[in-house]
């Protein structure tokens, strides 16, 4: 008899008043990065001002979705349980 193994389930993220709107565009299929709307810069992970010039007018925009790897690693160290390995982090910097 051949077993079947459940998919290990994915720790979810602290979903907060500054993170709600990047999760809730990805349900949508969207990406969106948080925007400084006074020097507009690009601020993620997404908080509620802006750390180059400290406004606190920042939004969601909707961004394309391309970009270019700028570095990666496969990681071979199973860090949580139930994690499957090999597994890869990437940092990526956006088209816009």
């Amino acid at each position: 008899m051949r077993e079947t193994r459940t998919p290990p389930s994915r720790i979810l993220p602290a979903i907060d008043l500054d993170s709600r709107p990047y999760w809730a565009a990805g349900e949508r299929g969207e990406l969106v990065i948080f925007r400084c709307l006074d020097c507009a810069l690009y601020v993620h992970p997404p908080v509620s001002f802006c750390p180059r010039c400290e406004s606190r007018a920042v939004a969601p925009e909707v961004v394309s979705g391309r970009g270019t790897v700028f570095s990666y690693t496969v990681n071979h160290k199973q860090w949580v349980p139930d994690l499957p390995v090999p597994y890869v982090l990437a940092l990526v910097s956006i088209a816009e």
